[in-house]
């Protein structure tokens, strides 16, 4: 091997072969997401079949540096596919960066007459950057 010249305009550098690139710096390391404590509500307590009702996601503080995964549990005498159908990842909804919370839709299915109410009942559960508070959300859906 020798050395190899690279012109840069007037200045002239010389490189030894196989010199060591200048090391990358690490990437910054953000903390966990902090939302605090994270409860449920809705806001249409009480739908026909073939609405669509919507429940929200609610911190109780806002992580201006990065979204936040909330994790849910469904439940109630309503079946999902057959009375209800959800929009994205079934159980998890994300809280934008900067943001309270979140909306989740909740898209009934058109029922048969006189069709018996039916409950859909959220419930925030543990996960990353946040704390359940207690309590849950439920949307009773009344046929036609």
């Amino acid at each position: 091997g020798g050395l190899a010249v690279r012109s840069a305009g007037a200045s002239i550098s010389v490189v030894p072969p196989n010199a060591p690139a200048a090391p990358t710096p690490p990437a910054p390391t953000l903390p966990p997401p902090n939302v605090g404590k994270v409860k449920v509500a809705t806001v249409t307590p009480l739908i026909r079949a073939g609405a669509v009702a919507q429940f929200l996601i609610l911190g109780s503080q806002v992580d201006m540096t990065q979204p936040t995964m909330i994790n849910y549990a469904l439940g109630g005498t309503a079946t999902a596919g057959v009375d209800y159908s959800m929009d994205g990842v079934t159980g998890q909804v994300m809280i934008p960066t900067g943001g309270r919370g979140a909306v989740l839709p909740l898209a009934t299915m058109p029922g048969a007459r006189g069709a018996k109410r039916k409950t859909v009942v959220l419930q925030v559960v543990p996960g990353t950057g946040y704390t359940p508070a207690r309590g849950n959300a439920v949307v009773k859906i009344i046929g036609h």
